[in-house]
């Protein structure tokens, strides 16, 4: 990979950290943690069967400002498909995730931007 490809990928890592770091906004139930009961000190896994479940791999998840809209990157056990999944906060509960329209399955990382106006992700390598 070239220093530049390199420096995007960094970029776009430092970003969805920043930003996920951030998005609880007001630590209010059941939104804050998506009503998960924090780890602590001990890692555990998150929202076993809502977010985490067997066959795959989840990461990048991105929380929009409110808490309300959810998204991550999930690939399966093969790591054949890598698909960007949304998630709402609605009616007192959390809809099940369903593909984003503009994933495909080569969709790797996902972050919305400060304003929530704006999500980015990446393709491969790719912004």
């Amino acid at each position: 990979m070239n220093t530049r490809k390199k420096m995007y990928v960094y970029i776009i890592s430092f970003m969805m950290i920043m930003r996920c770091s951030g998005s609880d906004t007001n630590g209010s139930a059941p939104l804050y943690y998506m009503g998960q009961e924090p780890p602590g000190l001990q890692p555990k896994v998150f929202a076993l069967g809502l977010i985490s479940l067997s066959n795959r791999y989840e990461h990048a998840l991105c929380l929009s400002m409110d808490g309300r809209e959810c998204y991550l990157v999930v690939r399966s056990a093969d790591w054949s498909i890598k698909q960007i999944l949304v998630m709402n906060y609605e009616d007192g509960q959390w809809t099940p995730p369903v593909q984003a329209s503009f994933s495909d399955n080569e969709s790797e990382s996902s972050c919305l931007t400060d304003n929530d106006q704006f999500l980015y992700f990446g393709r491969s390598v790719d912004i």
